[in-house]
């Protein structure tokens, strides 16, 4: 089942972080944009460069693993034996792109009808 919206608008990746991720009304929408976008560069990096996955979160190594899961779980991020060593799904790279070419500010910003129906208001 595909869960990532083709157009990866700010709207509409505004709307999968409501939708999938969490977000809502009260959220930092911009941290939680920024963790998210900081796994997922992670993922990016070749395996054998990679620093370890103990320096995504050194402080709290639980958020790595409930995160992890989560965008395992989306079918953003795959694994073979460890989930301590995985690697991005096509889909994990376009929201990646998305993550990169839109600013948090442009995502929180946007407004209008998105892909799931829903119409996010102007704030």
């Amino acid at each position: 089942m595909k869960i990532l919206p083709d157009d990866l608008t700010p709207l509409n990746i505004q709307a999968y972080f409501y939708n999938h991720l969490g977000a809502c009304g009260c959220s930092e929408l911009d941290e939680m944009i920024s963790t998210i976008k900081r796994v997922l560069e992670w993922h990016k990096t070749d395996i054998p460069k990679r620093d370890s996955y103990i320096s995504v979160f050194p402080e709290e190594l639980g958020i790595f693993y409930i995160i992890v899961g989560l965008l395992d779980n989306l079918d953003l991020v795959e694994h073979g034996t460890s989930i301590r060593w995985g690697w991005l799904t096509n889909d994990g790279k376009r929201l990646l792109e998305a993550l990169i070419r839109c600013s948090p500010k442009e995502i929180e910003d946007a407004f209008g009808t998105a892909y799931d129906g829903v119409y996010y208001p102007e704030l």
